[in-house]
């Protein structure tokens, strides 16, 4: 028997999220454009919950062209659980997404029409929605702006995952595991490398923040995550920031930031002036507050 044609391969990483497994392989078979031709690859990172048996019942409902369960063994990181399913879809595009995120019916067909028809395009993402499931805020609708090199060499402002081609994987280290920031390192080396970002006005994508979710560990860790896409992607980042990734790789103290902000050229090296006069003075090095001008940029949407 022929194996079946894949044009699309959707990757799913999932760690004890079997609860929200009905509600996306639901949202999947409801998609406005057909599966025929997507294959369906969920990853399960040694959870504990019944996310394995839901998967194999739910995986036999698809109306794909093939689904495939993958175990990675208890990573700990979305990182290398992601590349193991990239690593064996075969697409000629490519989604990966987390077992807790939500598609609207007419997310993949959005996102492939701008592909098929837009060939400059590299990567499509969507505007989105922000669900909190404790319901103390009311869910809010994000129009994330059109990306470029520059935003993204400061600030993440692809904060939903995006369909992209495969020519952009392969030209990449895959999804890094030494920041937490996995996402946006990719989306920077999707950058560096000279690839487009496309943007849909609609949102077609709903995040649910929930304490267990990997993005708010991230948070913690916040000040290396950032430190780790600079030094791994210097190519987008000017000798200045790059300077400042160092010191802090180091061990050095510098100045704090706002979370979700690489300080830009102007103000990495007030940072690092700061640091080399405080050093004179104070050998355990400044703290203080960002500069006023790096805070006042940050967007809502970080």
């Amino acid at each position: 028997m022929n194996a079946p044609h894949v044009s699309l391969s959707i990757i799913i990483t999932n760690h004890n999220y079997g609860s929200y497994l009905p509600r996306l392989f639901d949202a999947l078979n409801r998609q406005t454009h057909p599966l025929d031709d997507t294959e369906i690859i969920l990853v399960d990172d040694g959870s504990t919950d019944d996310s394995v048996p839901t998967a194999e019942a739910l995986g036999k409902e698809l109306n794909c062209a093939r689904f495939m369960l993958l175990h990675a063994g208890g990573k700990g990181h979305p990182a290398p659980v992601r590349n193991k399913g990239l690593a064996r879809a075969k697409g000629a595009l490519l989604f990966a997404m987390d077992a807790d995120d939500l598609i609207d019916a007419e997310f993949l067909r959005a996102c492939r029409e701008m592909l098929d028809y837009r060939p400059s395009v590299d990567l499509v993402y969507t505007a989105q929605k922000i669900v909190h499931e404790d319901g103390h805020i009311p869910p809010q609708t994000i129009l994330l702006p059109c990306t470029t090199p520059h935003l993204l060499s400061w600030q993440n402002v692809v904060t939903s995952p995006a369909v992209f081609r495969r020519k952009v994987w392969e030209n990449s280290q895959g999804f890094r595991r030494d920041t937490m920031y996995e996402d946006w390192d990719f989306w920077v080396q999707a950058a560096a490398a000279g690839f487009r970002f496309g943007r849909i006005e609609s949102a077609l994508f709903t995040y649910w923040k929930h304490g267990a979710s990997f993005t708010s560990q991230a948070v913690e860790n916040d000040r290396m995550s950032k430190v780790r896409i600079v030094v791994d992607n210097p190519a987008l980042f000017h000798i200045s920031v790059r300077k400042w990734a160092s010191l802090v790789l180091s061990g050095h103290s510098v100045e704090s930031f706002p979370r979700g902000i690489i300080p830009l050229p102007q103000d990495a090296m007030a940072l690092l002036a700061n640091h080399t006069l405080s050093a004179m003075t104070d050998p355990t090095g400044p703290t203080g507050q960002p500069p006023a001008a790096m805070a006042a940029r940050r967007h809502d949407f970080a």
